[in-house]
């Protein structure tokens, strides 16, 4: 046939074969190559990610630590404006009615009992100090509620 030995036409299957396996691998390698670029691609894109949450964070936890301080400075500040209005109050008294008589009502819109004639109500105990502990209770919620406020409102804006 052709004048082909058959040991040389097994030479030529084997070679044909080989450059046809070569062939396969490099278009391998190339398909493989057009799939690198869209995977840098999305490398570079995971990468901007993970920097912009980094930068977030960070940011974050600036204001954090800020707004702890703060938080804190406004507690000290209330408590200590507390303490030196504590130091020079005023008597604060509730008074006690005298007791009451009671007589028949004329109309439906004038009260069933009036307070006894010539008889003045009576000194109750100084609550002065109730007070202020209150007040500082309140100036202390007041700054926790703006606080909590303004972390609510940051946590808004950054997600």
């Amino acid at each position: 046939m052709f004048g082909l030995s058959p040991l040389r036409l097994a030479l030529y299957g084997v070679a044909l074969a080989s450059l046809l396996g070569a062939v396969w691998v490099v278009n391998g390698w190339r398909q493989d190559s057009n799939k690198l670029d869209a995977a840098e691609a999305e490398l570079a894109q995971v990468i901007a990610d993970v920097a912009e949450r980094e930068r977030l964070r960070t940011k974050q936890d600036g204001i954090s630590t800020r707004k702890a301080n703060d938080y804190e400075t406004q507690l000290a500040d209330a408590r200590k404006t507390n303490a030196e209005l504590a130091g020079r109050h005023q008597p604060v008294r509730v008074c006690r009615n005298p007791p009451s008589v009671p007589r028949v009502a004329t109309a439906a819109t004038e009260p069933v009992t009036t307070p006894s004639e010539g008889l003045q109500p009576e000194a109750g105990p100084d609550i002065a100090p109730d007070i202020y502990v209150l007040a500082l209770e309140a100036d202390e919620c007041s700054v926790r509620l703006s606080n909590l406020q303004g972390w609510i409102t940051e946590q808004l804006l950054v997600h």
